[in-house]
């Protein structure tokens, strides 16, 4: 008894201690400079007792339980970065300590005449892929477009689009940050090679998904461009003057000033060479626009980070255009048994001026409270003269008339957006709500007058106003709840609706001018409504080999639509059920397979919905369906991603299929008699299409050859209603393009591009399906002839065959250029320029709309010569 007794004395202050421990758990989270978050990080925690380590999770999260002090240091080490060491102190009785968010600096250190760089030449962020500067071969380039387009995977198109792995890249941000909205061109000519660091391509989900780690709905490829820590002060940019024969010039210039924590940078250009700002491309090319166009342009972009809590950042951006240009179009409407041929010559004037105002302002109350304001201001006004020559035949009937239309067009906008997110205690736990809202206004005059016609119910002349107001206002709120360690809870209500009105007056009058009576059709105010709210329950589980997000979602769409006569009001009201599923299979950190599944809704146009016959074009009425029912498409999506992240080679395929309910087509009746055509709308069901595409990147000798190969294969049903017979078409689109791209040093650079694609189109009724391809074979670079002195080329040969009713399509286009640098590291040039010496430069594409097939020829600009002066200056205090 006396043992027991003695023992029990014994255990009891064990016991008291045990029961008097305050346990705590101590979570963080562990980002780069670009706020994306850092996995397998190794995190380090020290007290007085002893260390414990772990390492952090996809989403950059670590989290120590069973923690018996708030007195520790924690340690983070990741390779390529530098290791941090912080110490904590936290009193009280609090269980649950979540420490800010660590930000690690990536690493390089020299030492004497050694340079030391603790880093790869592509790293691997779960969404993010990121270039190291200075691990790509960049060749004579000297700002970040060149940068860009030494990426392994990024290709420009013909047409100037921006492309990594065959997906289309949508923005560029400076340091995680909007920047001039993302125009792609403007943003890549002006920041210097030297303040780069690197070149990051994201799969962004948008501001939500990147605060909550939530991602629904597709992702967009954009590209951040992170600057150097270093630079802190200083001031950099360029001024180009350019001018040449046939009155062609170009002047622009660019500064950038960055004070510490504040960047601010001035632009503005004028020039007639066809080279628009804010176009999306970074190649600068001017032979792909259309016409003859002057540029005028001014931006200007702002950023303070004000503090810890708070960052400020927006731009103002100004941009007048007119172009002149001149088309040859021929279009061949199928019917069963027979088709309607269409050929005109149309020239056109066009005036562009536009405003855009955006701003931002994030704030973080707390370490747990982040705010974010996004107001936004732009207007638009267009004016267009243009005067055409149209012939319609059927073979057995011909009608010729001449078309002449004025269009001016006035277009104020308003909005914003409003995300508020908080972070509870308990880690994952998180309320998000999003609001964004835009207002907008549309005034069109517009006058055509048609010098003869068929139709004698059509008259020669029309004066019509419109008048059209559109709200669009969208209200997010997302929950979600961990469950476990790698898992969550989500669940989000989102309410939608677009609200149009739109009034249109239109009056006739006889070859003298005289006003002819207006049937009431003409004269309408017309509005839509258009509401959708969707309830959204799923489950998110991830570790470092699997992440799945599974969900189901319930929306109601609601469309209602009123005539100004009360004669005609109607409502439709539908109610789907959709699962949506993201499921992610890691079969190594470098190999990916993506399967996706999402369904959404989408309303009909206003123009599609109201019941007035417009006449502008006396040979294609088109008349509105206000019965129609919104559409309900389901998108199915598989891909497969490979990467080698120590050379850049990379191979991505990927299949996507979709299909429409309540699909709105064109219902098309063709009178043979006059050869007027009247459009209308309709719901069908049982649109299909697919795409299938792959990109693959070969990166040869360390990188100074460059083998890209891309190609996409898509298919559509086309489904048209013709003479009220449904017609099951098809449409075929398959392209094929092989890039070799060269770099030797600054000596050489060269890229060798080939370009084949094909279009087939099929009809009910026609036995000749209508083919149309085209290939584009060409060579473009850079050779030094001294150490000052380069000769730039850009040639190129297209093949188009198949385009029926146009001549004279197959043009060799030559520019050459000389290159004379000089004065302290090279900041001034002087270049002459001679641009399509064989002057063969047109435009040829074509367009496939419902059963009407459209060929066109346009007008661009051609053979002229031109002398740059330009100077660059860089005084910055980066090392």
């Amino acid at each position: 008894m006396i043992r027991i007794i003695l023992l029990m004395a014994m255990l009891l202050p064990l016991s008291l201690s045990i029961k008097g421990q305050n346990y705590k758990t101590i979570s963080g989270k562990v980002v780069d400079s670009a706020k994306q978050p850092i996995s397998f990080a190794t995190i380090k925690l020290s007290t007085k007792s002893g260390s414990t380590s772990i390492i952090t999770d996809n989403e950059g999260i670590f989290v120590f339980k069973n923690i018996n002090t708030g007195f520790f240091d924690i340690n983070i080490k990741m390779i390529g970065y530098k290791s941090i060491t912080t110490s904590f102190n936290y009193q009280g009785e609090k269980k649950l300590i979540v420490i800010p968010t660590t930000t690690l600096k990536e690493e390089s250190r020299q030492l004497n005449d050694v340079v030391i760089i603790g880093r790869k030449k592509i790293e691997l962020k779960e969404d993010t892929i990121q270039f190291n500067t200075d691990q790509i071969k960049v060749g004579r380039g000297k700002y970040a477009a060149d940068v860009i387009k030494s990426i392994p995977g990024t290709i420009i198109t013909p047409n100037g689009q921006l492309m990594y792995l065959g997906i289309p890249i949508e923005k560029i941000k400076i340091n995680g940050k909007d920047y001039l909205d993302g125009d792609l061109q403007t943003i890549g000519n002006i920041f210097p090679l030297s303040l780069i660091d690197n070149v990051q391509i994201i799969n962004d989900y948008g501001d939500l998904a990147n605060i909550t780690g939530n991602k629904r709905g597709s992702a967009n490829k954009i590209i951040n461009i992170n600057l150097k820590d270093g630079f802190k002060n200083g001031i950099f940019g360029s001024a180009l003057l350019s001018g040449g024969n046939l009155d062609r010039y170009q002047a622009e210039i660019s500064s950038t000033l960055q004070l510490k924590e504040q960047q601010f940078t001035v632009l503005g250009g004028i020039n007639n060479t066809n080279l628009i700002k804010g176009s999306n491309g970074v190649s600068g090319l001017t032979e792909n626009s259309d016409g003859l166009n002057t540029t005028t342009s001014t931006a200007i972009n702002y950023r303070n980070n004000h503090s810890e809590s708070l960052i400020l950042y927006g731009s103002v951006q100004l941009r007048n255009q007119e172009q002149h240009s001149s088309q040859n179009i021929f279009r061949e409407t199928y019917y069963p048994n027979y088709s309607i041929y269409n050929t005109e010559s149309r020239s056109n004037a066009n005036k562009t001026k536009s405003k855009r105002i955006s701003f931002n302002v994030e704030y973080k109350f707390s370490k747990n409270d982040f705010l974010k304001i996004s107001p936004q201001l732009e207007s638009d006004n267009l004016s267009n003269l243009g005067d055409g020559i149209i012939e319609t035949n059927n073979m057995n009937l011909i009608s010729n008339f001449r078309n002449h239309s004025l269009n001016n067009s006035d277009i104020p906008k308003f909005g914003g957006s409003i995300l508020y997110n908080h972070r509870f205690q308990k880690i994952g736990r998180n309320l998000s709500v999003n609001f964004n809202s835009q207002k907008s206004k549309e005034n069109i005059y517009r006058e055509i007058m048609n010098n003869q016609i068929v139709n004698p119910e059509l008259s020669p002349g029309q004066i019509t106003n419109s008048e059209m107001h559109q709200n669009i206002t969208n209200l997010n709120l997302s929950y979600i709840e961990p469950v476990a360690k790698h898992s969550f809870f989500d669940f989000s209500i989102s309410l939608n609706h677009t609200s149009k009105i739109n009034q249109i007056k239109t009056d006739l009058y006889d070859l003298n001018n005289a006003p002819l009576p207006v049937e009431k059709s003409l004269h309408e105010r017309f509005s839509s409504d258009f509401s959708n709210q969707t309830i959204n329950g799923g489950y998110r589980y991830q570790n470092k080999n699997f992440s799945a997000s599974i969900g189901f979602n319930i929306i109601n769409s609601v469309l209602k639509g009123k005539a100004s006569n009360k004669e005609l009001k109607t409502a439709n009201n539908k109610t789907d059920y959709a699962p949506n599923v993201r499921l992610n299979y890691y079969l190594s950190k470098t190999k990916t397979i993506t399967l996706e599944y999402s369904g959404n809704s989408a309303s009909p146009e206003i123009e599609q919905l109201m019941p007035i016959r417009d006449i502008q074009n006396v040979q294609n009425i088109i008349i509105g369906n206000a019965d129609l029912r919104p559409e309900f498409r389901n998108n199915y999506k598989l891909y497969y991603n490979t990467m080698n992240i120590e050379t850049g080679s990379s191979a991505f395929f990927g299949f996507e299929y979709n299909t429409v309910n309540n699909k709105i087509i064109q219902d098309r009746f063709s009178n043979q008699e006059t050869l007027v055509q009247t459009t209308s709308y309709k719901n069908v069901d049982g649109f299909r299409s697919f795409r299938v595409f792959y990109s693959i990147t070969k990166a040869i000798n360390e990188s100074k050859f460059l083998l890209n190969l891309n190609g996409s294969s898509d298919q559509s049903n086309n489904i048209s209603i013709l003479n009220d017979v449904k017609s099951n078409g098809s449409n075929w689109l398959f392209n094929q393009q092989i890039q070799l791209r060269t770099v030797f040093g600054n000596q050489f650079e060269n890229q060798i591009s080939i370009d084949y694609s094909l279009n087939k189109s099929r009809y009910p009724g026609n036995n000749n399906a209508s083919t149309s391809s085209s290939i584009r074979t060409g060579t473009n670079g850079a050779l030094g002839l001294s150490k000052n002195l380069a000769l730039g080329y850009d040639i190129y040969k297209q093949f188009n065959s198949g385009y029926t009713g146009i001549s004279n399509t197959n043009p060799l286009i030559i520019n050459l250029n000389v290159e004379l640098s000089f004065l302290k590291n090279k900041s001034a040039s002087i270049k002459m320029s001679g641009m399509d010496l064989l002057n063969q430069n047109i435009g040829v594409y074509r367009d496939v709309m419902s059963n009407t097939i459209s060929n066109y020829k346009s007008e661009r600009l051609s053979r002229y010569f031109l002398l740059t002066l330009k100077y660059s200056f860089q005084k910055t205090d980066l090392k």
